[in-house]
């Protein structure tokens, strides 16, 4: 049911306009007599839409619009009045009214529009904020994911980026709007044709999407790596492309992990040592060896949402960070610590970590090797618990042969001494 605020200085209209409203089941209506008492009413509770008159003693009806719209945003304002001089409507409807219906006139017909109005009103309202509200989710999923997008008008070339897409490239975000021969010009002359033909068969209709990697250039200079993805999602009556959009994924660092997977070889698969890339910035995972998937129990599309934080459950980011550092300002060439590592079944095992920075490729990634010391751990519990058993036989060793020592004195006869005669 929707609540409805009526507001008009004319109490019989007030109340005739409550019962036809109500009648519906639809609507339930409070009423109030000026703009100050529907002020103090908005205040104490919420409503779905305001009905008001224009023209009242205190406070005028436009008044009473810019005072919701600067207090109460977008609530839906329906201005029902008599006064239907032109300036009034266009006044109206500048300060963000969402119609106007004149008074008079057969009632029945009146009440039945303004029943309508109402309802188109409240469920525009609510469908604009089910879109905000998407496009924000929208946003923070994309953010969250480091995604740039872009969005491109094909008859004109004219691309609009985001700013994660600018950050991405160096540029700042009043900088995120540019030209096809802007992007071909940032594209590497060996990615280039690649990407081109691609987009050309979606265009055309040849693939469902478009997806590609190639390199692009900074501002300063240097190379990253993305992957592509896009769509159409306009056409004309012919099936012309009028409009694509998609997503820039920065996947510089994976390249890299997957360099240094090649450069290493079977060494990184086969080693029984886990192994470990990660980003020197975001800390998530690039990528893994077989041993340190199947002792950890994730599965790599898994462990590329997560950090080393994830595994190292007497860490906080303070703390991690504070170990990275020295590595981070070249102070250390290596970090060499002990800690726990937390499985996905949650079971924890004694690890010893050797982190330093690999600077091989386009970026320094974090390289880590991961020595699993359970096996250790037990042998050097087994060798304590042994010393603590050889110690305590020791000494019951040696209380054995005080107390044999102590009866050997008691009974021991010295020469001469005898039962007396």
């Amino acid at each position: 049911m929707y609540r409805i605020l009526s507001i008009d200085d004319e109490p019989a209209l007030l109340e005739i306009t409550r019962l036809y409203l109500e009648r519906s089941g639809e609507f339930t209506v409070t009423t109030c007599a000026g703009g100050r008492e529907a002020l103090a009413l908005l205040e104490e509770a919420g409503f779905d839409l305001i009905i008001s008159d224009y023209q009242m003693p205190e406070m005028d009806g436009i008044t009473l619009l810019k005072l919701v719209r600067s207090r109460f945003r977008n609530i839906p304002f329906i201005l029902f009045t008599g006064k239907g001089r032109e300036e009034v409507v266009i006044e109206a409807f500048e300060n963000g009214a969402d119609f106007y219906i004149q008074k008079g006139g057969d009632p029945r017909s009146q009440f039945a529009e303004l029943s309508n109005k109402i309802r188109y009103a409240i469920s525009r309202k609510r469908a604009e904020q089910a879109l905000r509200e998407s496009e924000e989710r929208l946003t923070l999923a994309l953010e969250g994911a480091e995604l740039g997008t872009w969005d491109y008008t094909i008859e004109t070339g004219e691309t609009v980026c985001n700013e994660r897409w600018a950050r991405m490239l160096e540029y700042s975000p009043e900088e995120s709007s540019f030209s096809l021969l802007s992007w071909e010009n940032l594209v590497h002359p060996e990615d280039l044709p690649g990407a081109k033909e691609e987009f050309q068969r979606h265009i055309e209709g040849e693939i469902p999407r478009f997806e590609a990697e190639y390199r692009v250039r900074t501002r300063s200079g240097g190379w990253i790596s993305v992957l592509d993805k896009g769509k159409v999602i306009e056409r004309d009556d012919r099936g012309r492309a009028l409009r694509a959009a998609g997503t820039h994924l920065d996947i510089t660092g994976i390249k890299q992990a997957e360099e240094m997977r090649t450069h290493y070889g079977r060494i990184f698969e086969s080693s029984q040592n886990e192994i470990y890339l990660f980003d020197l910035h975001t800390l998530l995972f690039l990528d893994m060896n077989r041993g340190a998937r199947e002792n950890l129990g994730y599965s790599m599309d898994e462990l590329r949402t997560m950090t080393p934080l994830d595994l190292k459950p007497e860490f906080t980011w303070e703390s991690f960070d504070a170990l990275l550092a020295p590595l981070r300002s070249g102070e250390k060439d290596q970090q060499v610590f002990f800690t726990v590592h937390r499985r996905k079944d949650a079971s924890l095992y004694p690890v010893e970590v050797h982190l330093q920075i690999a600077r091989t490729g386009i970026i320094p990634l974090f390289f880590s090797i991961i020595l699993d010391i359970t096996e250790h751990r037990r042998m050097e519990r087994a060798l304590k618990e042994s010393e603590e058993r050889i110690a305590h036989l020791s000494q019951s060793l040696d209380e054995a042969n005080r107390r044999l020592d102590l009866f050997t004195s008691s009974t021991r006869q010295e020469p001469g001494e005898g039962k007396p005669v």
